[in-house]
């Protein structure tokens, strides 16, 4: 094996081992959040924090999903987007029918909108 075929593969190894703890580094966060998600209250809050709940439960998303008003504000939230969405698009429109005009005199408001 030539020298310049070594150095390749070892190459490899260090950028692959390289990636292999970014993205463990990355993944950590997200299972200790689904961790936490499925332990009852005293086992969030015990002074030493284990990763694996003795106890799993699921009432932390069915509190999440049906007492509160998460699921309310997501409504909204959609609502407001498509809404913005739709005067982003209705304003856009007009002003590319307006465009083309080269007197910008009743066009001027609508251009000056978007």
């Amino acid at each position: 094996m030539s020298a310049s075929k070594r150095k390749n593969i070892f190459l490899n190894i260090v950028v692959y081992m390289l990636l292999i703890a970014v993205v463990v580094f990355t993944l950590i966060p997200i299972g200790w959040v689904f961790s936490t998600s499925v332990k009852p209250a005293n086992e969030i809050f015990a002074r030493v924090p284990r990763w694996i709940p003795n106890n799993v439960t699921f009432q932390n998303y069915q509190d999440v999903l049906f007492d509160s008003g998460i699921p309310n504000a997501f409504k909204n939230s959609f609502l407001v987007g498509l809404m913005s969405t739709f005067m982003a698009l209705v304003l856009g429109g007009v002003r590319v029918m307006l465009l083309p005009d080269s007197s910008f005199g009743e066009a001027s408001f609508f251009l000056c909108l978007c």
